[in-house]
């Protein structure tokens, strides 16, 4: 259930919230891009990071850092 949190954009990229607040528990994905790439934590802090890594790693992989 996402109750309107919302990701600072990382280099350009957005990052969606799908938020189950009952267990604890964030997840999404990185929008716009051309393989999945998703990110999980049990905060929204926490989800910040974890998106953020998931730009940064889905930059390095695809060699555009």
């Amino acid at each position: 259930m996402n109750q309107g949190f919302k990701l600072k954009p990382h280099k350009g990229y957005i990052g969606s919230v799908i938020a189950e607040v009952e267990l604890g528990y964030y997840w999404g994905t990185v929008l716009d891009v051309q393989v999945p790439v998703e990110y999980e934590a049990d905060s929204l802090d926490d989800l910040q990071e974890e998106f953020e890594s998931a730009v940064d790693e889905y930059l390095r992989i695809v060699n555009l850092e």
